[in-house]
This record gives C-alpha cells, sequence and structure tokens, in this order.
C-alpha cells in the first residue's frame, strides 16, 4: 500500500520521486512500519526523550558522537542542508527532524551535546542516555550495536553503522537511508526528497 502511494504521488505531484527512485537512492522503506516498543533517553538539555517525542513528524535519526572524526558531522552537515533546501521550497508543513543519538554516553553529556549538535541546526535535538538503553533502541531500528575501540595512548573511539534512521509521524520505524557506496556520506538531495515523497505519500 505504500508503495502503491508514493508510486502515485510520484506520478501525480512534479518533482516527488517514485518509490523506485528513491530505492536507486539508497532509500529503504519498510513495507509495514514498525511500532517502537517504549523506551528512555535523555536529551542534552536533561530533558527525558520518549515515544512522545517522535510523534507528529518526519523524524531523520543518526547515530553518532561528539568526537567522531568523518562520517557524524559530514551526515549532520547534510541533515542541515536537507532541512534549509525543504526551508526554501516552504516544503515543511509537517516538521523534518533531525536526531543524533549518541553512541559515546560517557563523553557526550549536556551542553556539550547540544552545543555540537545545534551547530548544524538549531532546531535539531541530541540524545544520549545509558548505554545499554541506547543500545535496545538502536537494535529496534536494525542499527548494529556500536563498539568502543581502544586507541594508542589508552583513548577510544566509537564503530558505529552510518545509516540515517527514519520515523514517521506515528512514531514507527519507516526505514533508513544508507551511505552513499561512492564516498560513503549522504546526499543532502535525497534526504530532501525522501522527505518530500514520504509526505506526499502519507
Amino acid at each position: 500500500m505504500l508503495a502503491a502511494a508514493l508510486l502515485v504521488a510520484g506520478a501525480c505531484s512534479p518533482g516527488t520521486p517514485s518509490m523506485a527512485e528513491l530505492k536507486d537512492r539508497g532509500v529503504f522503506l519498510l513495507p509495514q512500519p514498525l511500532n517502537l516498543e517504549p523506551f528512555a533517553l535523555t536529551t542534552g538539555g536533561g530533558e527525558p526523550f520518549t515515544n512522545d517525542n517522535l510523534m507528529g513528524g518526519w523524524s531523520f535519526i543518526f547515530f553518532g558522537f561528539t568526537n567522531c572524526p568523518d562520517i557524524c558531522p559530514t551526515s549532520l552537515a547534510v541533515m542541515a542542508q536537507a532541512e534549509r533546501q525543504l526551508v526554501a521550497r516552504g516544503a515543511l508543513q509537517t516538521p523534518f527532524r533531525g536526531v543524533l543519538i549518541s553512541v559515546d554516553p560517557e563523553r557526550d553529556q549536556g551542553s556539550r551535546l547540544t552545543e555540537y549538535v545545534t551547530a548544524f541546526s538549531p532546531s535539531f535535538t541530541g540524545v544520549t542516555g545509558q548505554r545499554e538503553r541506547v543500545i535496545q533502541f538502536a537494535q529496534q531500528v536494525h542499527v548494529a550495536r556500536p563498539m568502543k575501540v581502544r586507541l594508542p595512548g589508552g583513548d577510544y573511539t566509537v564503530d558505529h553503522p552510518g545509516q540515517i534512521v527514519i520515523v514517521n509521524p506515528a512514531g514507527q520505524y519507516h526505514g533508513f537511508i544508507k551511505q552513499s557506496g561512492t564516498h560513503q556520506g549522504h546526499s543532502a538531495e535525497t534526504i530532501a526528497a525522501t522527505f518530500t515523497a514520504l509526505r506526499a505519500g502519507s
């Protein structure tokens, strides 16, 4: 049903990509969105972040951390660029929500996380929580378990997947956007096109 709706939307709305076009861009949508079990995380500002925070808009969620040297800042910058494109087109009647869920909760706390995320977009939300709670939520949206990797000198980094998770306005896991095979990053045009198609088909 969703595939049919998106195909119709693509046919009826000039500029709205079809389901097939989205798939070619690395967008994978579930035939039947999945309900999320209750979860309890925390924003960088110390506010609760639960299922209710994912209701009412399309959420684009990236799992990363503030000390990440490459894919995290690049992905958040691209998500912010997509948001600006949608604002410029007047296409945000339904909210676009950018969310970073930290896979390094021991270091990503409070203002550090908030300042990092809002530097990309004031509307974006940084989320953290107890490590096991973060992992449990990641498993719900089919994101592989992040792993600490020790570095010379005693420091560490975190190995984590790079897909952008999509949660629909009903708070359900809807699909994901995989990293580009060419540069292991994401495309603002693909994110904006995905949002446009999903909104048209909802």
